[in-house]
């Protein structure tokens, strides 16, 4: 069997991986996958030979062997480490807090990331990605290939359902993709339910757009009328099955099902994990992810705890760069905005959690993914202003960007929050440092040309100059930019 589609979901179960994948002729198609939970265990006191002759014997251990990984994301040089696979996920928690206590172990890694990611980073797959998948007669993959992830504008083709209750009126409605009133069932409840429930069935959606409290009281439904193959209610909290995923009204209305893809794949976990995270946990997820591709070993989380002395916050915090505005009425003010200040200071100027006080010699851990995700940000964006306001095509660009620009806005916070498990305060105040720079650079080439700074802040200036026209600011934008290496 060979199927070809948008990688859906990833469910690990025991010593299985369960793969969703949606196929254009099949449909929604389910494959299984052999899967063995590991983790990296750092010795102490004797070598790492040693201590896998003591494990080997362990009865819930499907295999420990030696391996050579990178201590952490500051290192060029491998360190030896041993790789503990254990039988299936059940297992997996005790095992390693049993081994993280020993004596003659000083660490343990890769130990809290999700199954489900550890899974996607091993066969570098990127859920809601494209793959090629061949399996056998009982669905059991052979082989699975991710497809290079290009700039299609159009979202996959799933099937979404979006619904809303009204119970009190008697009513539920479907909604189409602007979240508009599309069908509404209206009559005795009983029957509305019975209803509503058919139409589930016979739509067999990907992703169920509504409120949790109206999916919850549907699955209830659904069970009290024999539909237990959709999910269930757990703990007052609805879970859905077979591949299937939940989405807010507010996410779903704020990003469409285009901008829904994009922060899934940034993410690297099925949307049933990411689709709801904020940006931090989205950046987290991805820098696991990166670090597990690398051969890092991921530390775990914990964060660092930034210390310093009132003297050296003083001396080394000084944030963003904000004029006092010139108080008064200005006409003809011209407002110069650098275009994604940040990510392009830390993919432009190699700036990264381990290059800070280490020189740059080499491309920094953060920068590749963070510059990936700005130019796809930038194509959507630019391409955007070709298409005419409010059209499909329109409407699929603005949510990819908007997705993307949530992320990224957050990128430089994020490098400097306790908790980054891999960030550090330095990050966070060198990228503030360049920023400033930055914008003192520009005042300086915009007075040098006879304009006034009316208002400044972080990443954009207010000038104003008497007979100054659009061109000239446009102009002066230009010239910027070329003296200080950023797009304006």
């Amino acid at each position: 069997m060979r199927a070809e589609g948008w990688l859906l979901d990833v469910r690990v179960s025991g010593d299985e991986a369960h793969i969703w994948v949606r196929n254009p002729r099949r449909g929604r198609v389910k494959l299984f996958d052999r899967y063995r939970p590991d983790f990296y265990a750092e010795p102490r006191g004797m070598k790492a030979s040693r201590l896998r002759e003591l494990l080997e014997e362990h009865d819930d251990l499907a295999g420990v062997t030696v391996e050579r990984r990178l201590s952490s994301i500051q290192e060029t040089r491998e360190m030896e480490v041993l790789r503990i696979r254990v039988r299936d996920a059940g297992r997996f928690r005790r095992v390693q807090k049993e081994i993280q206590a020993l004596p003659c172990v000083r660490e343990t890694y890769d130990a809290d990331m999700e199954h489900e990611l550890r899974y996607l980073a091993d066969r570098g797959l990127t859920p809601m990605g494209r793959i090629t998948v061949e399996a056998d007669g009982d669905r059991r993959i052979k082989s699975i290939t991710p497809l290079p992830v290009g700039l299609e504008l159009e979202p996959p083709p799933l099937e979404v359902l979006r619904f809303g209750m009204k119970m009190e009126d008697g009513m539920i409605m479907t909604f189409d993709p602007a979240l508009e009133v599309e069908y509404v069932f209206r009559g005795p409840a009983r029957r509305i339910l019975r209803d509503f429930l058919d139409h589930l069935a016979d739509l067999d959606p990907d992703i169920v757009v509504s409120r949790e409290i109206d999916l919850a009281a549907a699955l209830q439904l659904g069970r009290d009328h024999g539909l237990r193959r959709f999910g269930a209610v757990r703990r007052g909290e609805p879970v859905l099955w077979g591949g299937r995923a939940h989405v807010s009204l507010s996410t779903y209305g704020r990003l469409g099902l285009s901008g829904l893809v994009e922060r899934v794949m940034y993410a690297r976990l099925p949307t049933r994990f990411s689709s709801e995270w904020g940006a931090g946990r989205a950046i987290e997820s991805r820098q696991c992810y990166e670090a597990r591709r690398r051969g890092v070993l991921v530390p775990n989380l914990g964060g660092f705890q930034p210390m310093m002395t009132l003297g050296e916050l003083l001396l080394l915090d000084h944030g963003g760069l904000i004029f006092a505005p010139e108080v008064g009425l200005h006409e003809d003010v011209g407002a110069l905005d650098f275009e994604s200040m940040f990510p392009s200071l830390i993919s432009r100027r190699n700036i990264s959690y381990e290059n800070i006080r280490g020189g740059r010699d080499r491309e920094g851990f953060m920068v590749g993914f963070t510059r990936e995700t700005l130019e796809r940000r930038l194509h959507f964006k630019h391409l955007r202003r070709k298409l005419p306001r409010d059209s499909e095509e329109w409407l699929w660009c603005e949510g990819r960007q908007l997705a993307l620009k949530e992320i990224l806005f957050c990128t430089y916070g994020y490098s400097g929050c306790w908790a980054n498990r891999f960030g550090n305060y330095d990050t966070f105040m060198e990228i503030n440092r360049v920023a400033r720079d930055n914008l003192v650079e520009s005042m300086g080439v915009a007075r040098a040309r006879g304009y006034r700074t009316i208002y400044g802040n972080n990443d954009s200036l207010f000038l104003h100059k008497p007979g100054a026209t659009r061109e000239d600011y446009e102009a002066l934008a230009g010239e910027i930019a070329r003296r200080v290496g950023l797009p304006m």
